[in-house]
């Protein structure tokens, strides 16, 4: 009995080492330039976790780092984001995908395998990473049609 308390125990512990607390976020200030530099590791850990997590995953972690990511982009002076077709035609009205596409760019932005950071570069590695998500069964997508052509064009 008291290894299978001990083992309940570790285990809770173990469990709780893995979960991750997002609520400071909101706390952080972003005002100067060097403010955002500054956080770049931060919001990059943030778009790892809405990338690592499932589409359906509604969970307040995921909505806080969406928000901090949000937040970060509108006024980075580092990076210029553009929302072109390829949002459009992979996202239509799905917010759960919308905020996995911006957590796509941001990863592109802050990643150090991506070296060209202009914006097109930008779009065009985002791509990469949102299609590797919806590629993934573990995160649940119904890829809708420009999804599905995009990845069986990809793999081809």
């Amino acid at each position: 009995m008291k290894n299978f308390i001990f083992l309940f125990v570790l285990a809770g512990l173990q469990m709780g080492a893995f979960a991750q607390d997002f609520s400071k976020l909101a706390d952080i200030k972003l005002v100067k330039a060097e403010d955002y530099k500054s956080v770049e590791e931060q919001v990059g850990k943030c778009a790892d976790y809405i990338l690592g997590q499932a589409l359906e995953a509604n969970e307040l972690g995921k909505v806080q780092c969406l928000q901090f990511i949000m937040r970060w982009m509108e006024g980075t002076p580092d990076y210029t984001f553009g929302i072109g077709p390829d949002f459009v035609d992979f996202c239509g009205k799905d917010l759960n995908l919308s905020g996995v596409y911006m957590a796509a760019l941001t990863s592109a932005a802050v990643s150090e395998k991506f070296e060209d950071k202009s914006s097109e570069q930008l779009s065009a590695n985002a791509r990469e990473i949102f299609l590797d998500y919806c590629a993934d069964p573990a995160h649940g997508v119904k890829p809708n049609k420009a999804v599905k052509n995009a990845l069986k064009s990809r793999n081809s």
